[in-house]
C-alpha cells in the first residue's frame, strides 16, 4: 500500500494531480491513519495507468508537433537555397560576361595602340604626365 505522494513520486508528478485524479473517479482508500491515506495496489494500478497514457499522448501529440515544424523548416529552407543557387548562377553568368567584354576591350585598345604606333602617331600625354612628368625643356 502507499500514499499519494509515494504513487506521484513514482510517476514523476505532483501529488495534487493523483489526489484530483483520484477524488474524480472515486477510487477509496485502503486504509486510512490520522496523517495519510493508503491505496492499494488496485487503485494505484488505475492512477498509474491513466497517467502513463497522459503522458503517452501528450508524447506523441508533441513529437507530432515537432516533426510538423521540422518538415516545414527544411521545405522553406529548401526554396531559400533553391533561390541562392539560382542568383549564383546569374552573377556567374553576368560575371563570364563581364570578363569577355573586358579581353575584347583590352584586345581593342592594343589594336588601336598597335595602328597609331604602326602610322607614326604619337599618342598624346595623360593629365598626369602632363603635370608630373619630365620636361625636356627643364634639362
Amino acid at each position: 500500500m502507499k500514499t499519494i505522494k509515494q504513487i506521484a513520486d513514482d510517476l514523476g508528478v505532483s501529488k495534487q494531480r493523483v489526489y484530483r485524479y483520484i477524488k474524480a473517479n472515486n477510487i477509496g482508500e485502503a486504509h486510512r491513519d490520522r496523517v495519510a491515506s493508503y491505496y492499494d495496489e488496485s487503485a494505484e494500478t488505475l492512477v498509474k495507468l491513466h497517467f502513463k497514457s497522459d503522458f503517452a499522448s501528450t508524447e506523441t501529440h508533441q513529437n507530432v508537433s515537432s516533426d510538423t515544424v521540422v518538415d516545414t523548416l527544411v521545405a522553406m529552407l529548401q526554396k531559400e537555397l533553391d533561390a541562392k543557387n539560382q542568383q549564383i548562377s546569374e552573377l556567374t553568368s553576368a560575371l563570364t560576361m563581364a570578363q569577355q567584354t573586358i579581353a575584347a576591350e583590352q584586345a581593342l585598345h592594343a589594336g588601336t595602340m598597335k595602328h597609331l604606333v604602326d602610322e607614326g602617331v604619337k599618342p598624346q600625354p595623360g593629365f598626369f604626365s602632363r603635370i608630373f612628368g619630365q620636361s625636356k625643356n627643364m634639362s
